[in-house]
């Protein structure tokens, strides 16, 4: 696993908000950025694993050079409050799947 991005995208066109995992697909992470942004996404958070909490939302390395669609839904995506390792942080919510960015 060497190189592993997760990014939360937005459609405008067709509202809707996924998070999308790759791994070992990009040498960096912007190339996985413009590729979205070129499809119509707003990007709304980026990270590798160092800059994010997996929240319930854990790392997979069971299909390289491959997207991973971890959820989707309508709409925007929700920012919730969440209890991690007993300190309270904001967490992105997407189908009740959700993962701490760290920023």
């Amino acid at each position: 696993m060497e190189t592993y991005y997760r990014i939360t995208a937005y459609n405008k066109k067709h509202d809707f908000t996924a998070i999308l995992d790759c791994c070992d697909m990009f040498e960096q992470m912007w190339e996985f950025s413009a590729l979205l942004v070129e499809k119509g996404f707003e990007i709304l958070e980026v990270g590798r694993p160092a800059k994010f909490g997996e929240g319930n939302t854990p790392l997979t390395d069971k299909y390289p050079k491959k997207f991973v669609i971890r959820a989707t839904q309508d709409g925007k995506p929700d920012y919730k409050y969440v209890n991690d390792n007993g300190d309270t942080k904001k967490a992105i919510c997407v189908d009740f799947k959700y993962y701490i960015p760290q920023k």
